[in-house]
Formats: C-alpha cells, structure tokens, sequence
C-alpha cells in the first residue's frame, strides 16, 4: 500500500460539508447528515473552527504518511520540503456534489491509515461521519424512496 499527502483542496471540500452540515442543522430535506446526532460530538465542535480543523486533518494525513516512509525527506503528496508542512489555508468551498465529499473523504482517510493513525480521535470521527455520509446519501436517492418498507 502507498501513501501520499491529499491536495488541501480535498480536505477543503470535508471541511466546507461538515460547515454546510452545522449552517443547516435541522433543515429539511437536509444535504448532510445531522452532526449532532453522530455518537462522536467531537467531529461538530472541531468543524466550529473550519481552520483548525482543516490543519489537524493535513497534520494527521502527513503524520500517517511520515509513519509510512520513515525518514524520506521529500513524501509523496502536496508536502514540499521536507521540514515544514506546505501553508494550509482553508477556503470554503459552496456546492461540491454530494458523491464528490464522500469520495474525497474516502480518499483522504485512505491516505491517513498508517502507523497509530487509526487510533486517533480524528480519524475516528471522519470514519463516523463518512458512515453516516454514505447512509444519508443513500437513504435520499431517488431508487431507495422507490423501495418498500418491508
């Protein structure tokens, strides 16, 4: 398996989906799914401070990924010199589809599964909210109010 840093911008579209979520906490029908209903409270509180937020995710992606290539100066991803992280800025970004936040999601968490990675608080909140993501995706789709309740 590889590893490689995520494009900020991949954890931009998460940041600006949970922010999204939190603004329409609520509504119905809703774009996401409700955070405070989520077993990990945590994941809502961090996404109040988007910024933090986004910095803590690319800390922890260069983390597993360190872990991973032990040593390497220059990881594969958007980390450039070895020494210091690239300049994270978060900016929000309105109307990523849906499908587009849980795929980059799932990308990113992919590229955060070495090394004590897994265990952290973190990740173990955007694995809940990308649980709860697919089941919200799923359970507005056109074929599943199609379906019986049965």
């Amino acid at each position: 398996m590889s590893a490689y840093v995520v494009d900020p911008k991949v954890i931009n579209q998460i940041v600006s989906a949970l922010q999204i979520a939190i603004q329409r906490e609520g509504a119905y029908p809703s774009t996401y799914p409700d955070l405070r209903y989520m077993d990990n409270k945590n994941l809502r509180d961090m996404a109040e401070e988007p910024a933090e937020l986004g910095r803590a995710m690319y800390a922890m992606n260069i983390n597993a990924v360190e872990q991973r290539y032990p040593g390497d100066r220059e990881l594969p991803g958007t980390y450039t010199d070895g020494e210091n992280l690239d300049v994270y800025k978060y900016r929000f970004i309105l109307d990523t589809p849906q499908m587009q936040v849980y795929k980059s999601l799932q990308c990113y968490l992919y590229q955060c599964t070495e090394g004590d990675v897994l265990g952290l608080p973190l990740y173990k909140a955007l694995k809940e909210f990308q649980g709860e993501l697919a089941a919200h995706i799923v359970e507005h789709s056109p074929d599943y109010e199609k379906a019986v309740w049965a």
